[in-house]
Order: C-alpha cells, then structure tokens, then sequence
C-alpha cells in the first residue's frame, strides 16, 4: 500500500479511471488524512461526491479548497452547483458571479448563472448571459437552448422572439443531432408558439421517447402533459 498521499492521491486515480468509484472515494480520503490541505484530492473528491447527489459532503470539500486558495476557478464555480441544485440560488449566484471575476470567459458559469436568474425572473439578465455564453463559444448548444427558452418564457413574449427563439432551438437540436430530449422540448415549444402544431406534436413525441430511454421521469411527465396542450390546439 501507498505510504505517501501522494501515493494515496494516485491510486485513487486508477481506479476512478476503472470505475471503481468507492474505492477510489476510499482512497482520496487516504489521501487526505495525510494531507488535509491536499487540494487537487478535495477538488476529486468534490467531484465525485457532486456526481453523486451528496451535495452537502461535496461542498465541503470546495470550501476547503476555498479556504486555501479563495481565487480557484474550479472551486468557486462547483461550490455554486452545489449550492443551485440545493436550491439555495442566491449563494448560487454569488458563486457564479465569483467565479465569472476570476475568469470572465466561463461559459459553463454564464450558462448556469442565466439559468439561476430565469427561474428567478431577471429574464434580461438571464438573456444577456446566455448571449455571452454564446459570443464565447458560438457552438454550444445549452447556450442555444437556454436562449431560447428564456425569449419564449418573458411575459407578453413578442413575435419576433418567437421566431428568434425558433431558429435558437433549431441550432441547438441540430448541436445535439435531435438526441436531448430537453433540447427537443424547447424546439416543441417553439413550433407551437410559431402556429406549427403539426412540427410541434411531432417533436414532443421524440422528446418523450428519448426521455423515456434515458429514465427521466420527470420531464417525461412534463411532456406528457405538453403533448396533451398540443394536440388539443390542432383542429
């Protein structure tokens, strides 16, 4: 066995590598019991546990980090997802805008703290972070699909953002080779809103297969519920 954390931090690493993920956990904390202040195993073992759903142990093993280094990238923004899939959205978004200080170009950030600001309402704040994460990186298909979704979920949407919206959804299924089911949601959306109801039925159908394959129950039944809306709009 290892004698260093070193040694520890390594092993842990292969068998991260096969799979093993328990006992690669087991190790990384090997590793830190030598080394309490070993950054790049709380940064894994942040990760994982992240992966996980243990959103709580994960965390504080970003704040670790953060208690050594206050400027890590990685640290600031993962503490962030931690915080919004809790549901906790303001420090979300402080660790979001922190992160987007240290490193402005972040698309996953501009991406995640848009997300944050839509659920809260901010549309144009929202809006103008999906923008950037688009200026930063013109294929990134969430970025696409967020837009979308937030110029169709304003009050009093326009026309012209539905067919803004529209040709943004477009992109984004076409990114994703008509596989995201999330993807294909927002496109439905779209027809819909567009008078393409026909497009729209068909493109839900597609959402809910592929839902359904990936056992996402929950935006299957959103779907269905959608699917429903829609085919009663057809004459």
């Amino acid at each position: 066995m290892p004698t260093s954390y070193k040694g520890y931090y390594n092993l842990a690493g292969q068998f991260e590598k096969q799979g093993e993920i328990e006992r690669a956990i087991g190790y990384y904390q090997q590793a830190l019991s030598i080394n309490p202040d070993f950054t790049d195993a709380h940064h894994k073992l942040g990760n994982i546990l992240k992966s996980q759903g243990r959103l709580t142990e994960s965390a504080h093993h970003y704040r670790r980090i953060l208690q050594k280094d206050p400027n890590h990238i990685e640290a600031n923004f993962n503490l962030g997802v931690t915080f919004h899939l809790r549901g906790r959205l303001d420090q979300a978004i402080s660790y979001y805008r922190r992160t987007l200080e240290l490193q402005p170009d972040y698309v996953n950030a501009h991406n995640n703290l848009g997300a944050v600001l839509l659920s809260q309402g901010n549309f144009d704040q929202a809006i103008s972070h999906f923008y950037r994460a688009l200026d930063i990186d013109p294929n990134n298909a969430e970025a696409y699909n967020n837009l979308a979704y937030a110029l169709i979920s304003r009050p009093h949407v326009a026309s012209s953002d539905i067919t803004r919206a529209l040709e943004l959804a477009r992109r984004a299924a076409e990114l994703t080779d008509y596989q995201a089911p999330e993807v294909l949601d927002t496109l439905a959306d779209c027809y819909s809103r567009n008078g393409r109801v026909d497009l729209a039925i068909q493109t839900a159908e597609k959402a809910l297969e592929l839902a359904l394959v990936a056992a996402n129950e929950q935006l299957a039944e959103q779907l269905r519920g959608r699917l429903k809306r829609y085919r009663e709009q057809t004459p």
